[in-house]
């Protein structure tokens, strides 16, 4: 959809760097020198240099600031990457299969897609190619990204897991003088912040200047760990 001129242009935390930093600015305010830290961005495994314009092109050619080429560069590389995508979760091998094919597989009997098997084996576009044919003409930049995509993916599952279990929990309690110095990861600076606030919930805990996604999930895990130490 084309952007009108009166309409707002919002880049989403989860469409870049540039949008948790406008987000933080304008929510939480500036009470000394902001810092853009990529622990404060909870899709940080989605922010690479090789998926960019998947992400920001959409927003571009709705502003209508991408020429014409660029927009069927653009349109044709989409297009052959979800093809490329959609060919590689069909496709199947067993363990065997693939050690048949020359890949190093653990034998567990276990049949996987072709996304699987890229997802943690070094295959080349001409391996791939060999082995599974329907991938022939596949252009190599967009070889790049499946590969990236599928070696990504594990990673930003979990991430995204951890994104919706803070959302879910985000008035889960904290108890009065919770201390956090026991957790270790955890920033001195942010637990001095947190000492001085006493925040009741996460909720609160996610308003303090600095705070990040990750922090977050560290106090829920040890806040569901004397939790569970109560309950046994």
């Amino acid at each position: 959809r084309r952007v009108k001129k009166e309409d707002p242009i919002v880049i989403k935390r989860s469409d870049g760097y540039i949008g948790v930093l406008i987000d933080d600015l304008v929510t939480k305010g500036v009470t000394e020198p902001y810092r853009m830290f990529t622990s404060r961005a909870e899709y940080r495994l989605l922010f690479r240099a090789d998926n960019a314009d998947q992400r920001l092109s959409p927003l571009g050619i709705s502003l209508g600031i991408v020429k014409h080429d660029r927009i069927v560069l653009f349109e044709k590389k989409l297009s052959a990457l979800k093809k490329a995508q959609n060919i590689a979760k069909e496709l199947t091998l067993s363990s065997s299969q693939a050690q048949k094919m020359g890949f190093r597989v653990k034998q567990d009997g276990q049949i996987r897609t072709v996304l699987e098997f890229l997802s943690f084996l070094d295959i080349s576009i001409v391996d791939l190619i060999k082995v599974w044919p329907e991938f022939k003409g596949l252009e190599p930049e967009v070889y790049e990204q499946l590969l990236n995509d599928a070696r990504y993916s594990v990673y930003v599952e979990r991430q995204l897991k951890d994104v919706e279990n803070i959302k879910k929990d985000i008035n889960h309690k904290i108890p009065i003088n919770f201390d956090y110095s026991d957790i270790n990861s955890l920033s001195t600076e942010l637990k001095v912040k947190l000492h001085k606030t006493q925040p009741e919930n996460l909720d609160q805990a996610g308003r303090i200047d600095g705070m990040t996604p990750v922090a977050l999930t560290l106090i829920l895990a040890r806040l569901r760990l004397i939790e569970d130490k109560k309950t046994a």
